[in-house]
């Protein structure tokens, strides 16, 4: 059923975008951390402690190349595990983008009643394009494009076994 009320569907939207978001950078750290290695598991737990969402990325990038798990899901798995990161880093720039910015709903406002803003000191993270205006379908459809990407990593988490 498709929810009707327009600050429901609203705040669900969003709720959904941050909440897959989230689920995206926990299981990227759960990956690292259970990929054995020379450091013991409680030393990668630490420093995945500190480690900013694109830092683990990177890290999870370079364990592709290297052993045991580059030979454990082969060039097929490191290749689909790459075409993966261009969707993470198309979702994690929406959500910085949604994150540091200012939201307004305007239920009664026709064709965009949703609209964002972000100060100009924002601009070196962000972009030019400081302000957005988009209809509910529209954030709708952002949110699940998050949780797609999300998904998108748990299959293939489970089609390699990692």
């Amino acid at each position: 059923m498709i929810e009707q009320d327009p600050n429901a569907r609203f705040e669900k939207a969003i709720f959904k975008l941050l909440r897959s978001f989230n689920y995206i950078d926990l299981n990227i750290g759960l990956l690292i951390a259970s990929i054995p290695g020379p450091l013991p598991r409680d030393e990668i737990v630490k420093k995945l402690s500190s480690k900013s969402f694109d830092k683990k990325m990177k890290w999870f990038k370079s364990l592709l190349k290297e052993d045991p798990l580059h030979l454990y899901i082969g060039k097929k798995g490191v290749s689909e595990f790459e075409e993966w990161f261009l969707q993470a880093h198309e979702v994690r720039e929406l959500r910085n983008r949604y994150v540091h910015a200012t939201w307004n709903f305007y239920p009664m406002r026709k064709g965009s009643p949703v609209s964002i803003s972000s100060p100009e000191w924002m601009k070196h993270i962000l972009g030019d394009e400081l302000e957005e205006a988009m209809s509910l379908d529209e954030l709708e459809s952002k949110a699940a494009r998050v949780e797609m990407v999300f998904r998108d990593f748990n299959q293939l988490r489970k089609k390699y076994n990692v």
